[in-house]
């Protein structure tokens, strides 16, 4: 059901994550008077003039909403298309056990893994006013805010949908709601999962890859396409393991989605036997990439502590800060429906079953710390006495993990922390 563009709906529709992203909206005064500007600038057909302002987000551009008075307006249409199509967003936490438990059978199969080529900006936003428009499923009130809105990505010459607005998210989900459902029904696909632009596969093992690429790529919205190649593409088929238990694991197929590392052997695993029903011997750790990002945000700590005034002060607190942050698990601000959710070392990778990532972070933290071959360690070293490092040395990614350490940060401790790898 809709909500129409009214003062009181579009009051509702700020929230949480708004008011700690925009400090205006936290007092109730200057929301009312916002949201009276959001009403007059709709009337008049204003009020997405010059409301983006453009950044980089991993080498990508993306935009950021500048113009408060256009987010109650941005979200209300998001909402409404939301509730019209019954969008809903892939849950991370569900595909990955499911996924884990299809690669964990032992039978022979097929596992493919694709990306899509520059998925926001892809879309042609004239076929999905088209879409919208046929399917009449929203109002023409609705639909008036969606040209407005295109109108202004128009002006501005962006491709396509806007990387970093929620509203885009939304809209690329309800466009590939007819792919899901087609890929779903060939009956060769044993399993699907498709997290925005990534997906992947367990199919039958006669699939062969030119053909699987060929009937997805046919039902993909024009023009999106895939990745060819490259570590976005991945394909590897195992035989039915051996029900012998080998003196050594080897490992058929390995790949990453979502953050994780799967890998996946021919040999049973000997610890997990239900019904006498042995199940493939399947690794999950944490991705190569999500690792090096973590070490990159250690570096990135260390380097902004040696930019301030050490060895102590509220650079060396940050500095403790950033460690808790990183190594242990915490409350993000809440979402617009008051939930609190957790995240951090644990929450972030809760399925991983190989404890080696995590035994690597904590060494790569006590090199940092104690290294004399490395040029940043040597400046740490310079900088922090040896009973502090000592100290610093305690925190762990993996004590982090399994003890499941808790920490609470304000939003003002948050804004701090993120402040290093901005």
């Amino acid at each position: 059901m809709e909500n129409s563009f009214v003062s009181r709906n579009l009051r509702r529709s700020i929230g949480y994550s708004d008011i700690y992203r925009y400090d205006i909206l936290s007092n109730e005064e200057i929301r009312k008077v916002t949201i009276n500007e959001s009403i007059t600038q709709l009337e008049n057909g204003t009020v997405f003039n010059g409301f983006l302002k453009s950044q980089l987000i991993n080498d990508k551009k993306a935009f950021i909403v500048s113009n408060a008075t256009s987010i109650p307006v941005l979200k209300l249409l998001s909402e409404n298309l939301k509730s019209v199509y019954s969008v809903k967003a892939s849950n991370r936490d569900t595909i990955i056990p499911l996924l884990k438990s299809f690669i964990q059978e032992n039978t022979s199969y097929s596992i493919f893994r694709f990306d899509i080529k520059e998925f926001y900006e892809s879309f042609d936003r004239q076929k999905v006013q088209e879409k919208i428009k046929s399917d009449s499923l929203i109002s023409k009130s609705s639909l008036r805010v969606l040209e407005l809105l295109f109108t202004e990505l128009n002006r501005i010459n962006s491709k396509g949908l806007v990387r970093g607005l929620g509203i885009s998210s939304i809209i690329s989900e309800l466009m590939m709601k007819d792919f899901d459902l087609k890929v779903n029904e060939n009956k060769n696909i044993f399993y699907y999962a498709r997290f925005v632009d990534d997906i992947v596969l367990v199919c039958s093992p006669t699939t062969k890859r030119s053909d699987i690429i060929s009937n997805l790529s046919q039902m993909l919205p024009t023009p999106l396409e895939f990745h060819k190649s490259g570590d976005k593409t991945y394909h590897s088929k195992l035989n039915k393991t051996n029900n012998t238990i080998p003196k050594n694991i080897t490992h058929s197929a390995e790949f990453s989605f979502l953050g994780y590392s799967f890998s996946a052997s021919n040999n049973v695993n000997q610890n997990d036997n239900i019904y006498n029903l042995r199940k493939r011997h399947v690794n999950v750790g944490i991705s190569k990439n999500k690792v090096n990002k973590l070490k990159n945000r250690l570096r990135q700590s260390f380097i902004k502590y040696l930019c301030g005034k050490p060895p102590m002060g509220t650079d060396y607190e940050e500095l403790l800060l950033r460690l808790k942050f990183l190594t242990g698990n915490y409350y993000l601000p809440m979402n617009n429906h008051g939930v609190r959710i957790k995240s951090g070392i644990y929450y972030n990778y809760k399925h991983i079953n190989k404890m080696s990532d995590l035994d690597e972070l904590d060494r790569y933290l006590r090199f940092l710390l104690f290294s004399r071959k490395n040029k940043l360690s040597r400046r740490i070293s310079r900088s922090i006495p040896i009973d502090l490092r000592r100290e610093l040395s305690h925190f762990s990614f993996k004590k982090g993990h399994v003890d499941k350490k808790f920490h609470k940060f304000s939003m003002d401790e948050l804004k701090i922390i993120n402040r290093a790898w901005l």
